[in-house]
């Protein structure tokens, strides 16, 4: 899930901890990953990514989603 800005990813760090609910965080590149499960033990990744992280990536997303759908990896 991707969230507005760092502030915003820090309010959801502040909240889970606050509420003690372990997380991780992690940086990839210009991207920041807060890491959690649900209470079904899904894992959530809340991510701020950065306008220079994200160039590019709008281009070609519906060919892979539609390989997806089609089963094609």
């Amino acid at each position: 899930l991707r969230v507005r800005d760092l502030e915003a990813l820090e309010r959801w760090e502040s909240r889970l901890t606050a509420h003690d609910v372990p997380f991780a965080l992690e940086r990839h590149g210009e991207a920041e990953h807060l890491y959690l499960l649900d209470p079904n033990e899904i894992m959530l990744e809340l991510c701020v990514q950065m306008p220079e992280s994200a160039a590019g990536q709008l281009h070609g997303g519906h060919d892979i989603l539609q390989r997806w759908v089609d089963g094609v990896r």
